[in-house]
């Protein structure tokens, strides 16, 4: 049983600017994942950039608009 002062964090999470996973239907926007941490019950993400889907700027600015969520 997690209590109620218990953080729950995912450590390896990607995201893409628009949202695209390569050549799937999946969602990667940022809009999409804190959706899934409400649903999820996950307070923060450790967000991990991959140079072929997206850059460390990009998340640098997720982090710095959400910093309640994201590392």
């Amino acid at each position: 049983m997690i209590s109620s002062k218990t953080m729950i964090i995912d450590a390896h999470v990607n995201i893409t600017e628009d949202g695209r996973w390569f050549n799937t239907g999946h969602d990667a926007s940022v809009e999409r994942l804190i959706d899934e941490m409400a649903e999820a019950g996950i307070g923060k993400c450790l967000l991990i950039s991959m140079p072929i889907a997206t850059n460390n700027r990009y998340v640098a600015t997720v982090v710095d608009r959400h910093p309640e969520r994201f590392r």
